[in-house]
């Protein structure tokens, strides 16, 4: 199946990587589980850490 050009990306893609400065980023950036539980409090990681 092909999927029709994305016209933002298309229109982008010529300076995407030439930028000096990023002021925004399109690409999700994903967070490891220790990562998560590190933002929560105690209360939440005690009840993550006794999920059976």
């Amino acid at each position: 199946m092909r999927f029709p050009k994305f016209k933002p990306e298309e229109y982008f893609s010529h300076s995407e990587f030439k930028a000096s400065y990023l002021m925004g980023s399109s690409d999700a950036e994903s967070f490891s589980l220790q990562e998560i539980l590190a933002l929560a409090d105690d209360e939440t990681r005690s009840i993550w850490k006794n999920c059976d």
